[in-house]
């Protein structure tokens, strides 16, 4: 397939400048807009860098790793350098073709010793080689379904933590609409920035 231009959906242009010392971004967005599918991920990019020049480490709750690489390509025109789905529940059961490297699955989706151990792994792996990672963790509202704002605060924190240290830039979806303003203010303080559905962006 012929890789197509950088998407620019609304908002991506408004703040793809303001993210350049941003480590950790939190996403606050439903799961229907555009922040929510392959297209969240270009504006955490180099402006020099394409999508197939990056690593990806990915977090879902929701889909297959046959269903990531579909939208991805769908929406981008390609596909990560290499690329590895954490799948928790039935969210991935099946590798998708080959395209991934790695497919993890753990059972219980509030396995976050598991879920952390297996990013950490490829943190650590990837991490050293110097190159473009970027993490998507999709979402913080379909993890904080199985566990309590207070683990999920511990485990983000460390997660970020070790994202940062190794150079990744990771962003984490969150469906405001879906919490309480205590929950989403907890969360918030973990991150370097803040983009909402307009594309409007807070930073630290």
């Amino acid at each position: 397939m012929e890789r197509r231009e950088r998407e620019r959906d609304p908002g991506h242009g408004t703040f793809v400048g303001q993210l350049s010392d941003a480590y950790n971004v939190l996403l606050r967005s439903s799961s229907i807009d555009w922040l929510s599918s392959g297209a969240c991920v270009p504006p955490f990019l180099p402006e020099d860098r394409e999508v197939g020049d990056v690593d990806l480490i990915a977090v879902s709750y929701t889909r297959t790793g046959t269903e990531w690489s579909a939208a991805w390509e769908e929406r981008l025109g390609t596909l990560p350098g290499r690329s590895v789905i954490v799948g928790v529940d039935d969210a991935v059961r099946e590798s998708d073709g080959g395209r991934s490297d790695v497919v993890e699955t753990n059972e219980s989706p509030d396995d976050l010793t598991g879920i952390g151990i297996t990013l950490s792994e490829y943190l650590s792996s990837w991490g050293c080689e110097g190159g473009d990672l970027v993490v998507c963790f999709d979402s913080l509202t379909a993890l904080l379904q199985y566990v309590s704002l207070q683990r999920a605060y511990r485990f983000l924190h460390v997660l970020t933590g070790r994202a940062a240290a190794v150079g990744a830039r990771s962003h984490y979806h969150l469906d405001p609409g879906a919490h309480d303003d205590r929950t989403v203010a907890t969360l918030t303080s973990l991150f370097d920035a803040v983009v909402d559905e307009s594309g409007a962006v807070r930073t630290r």
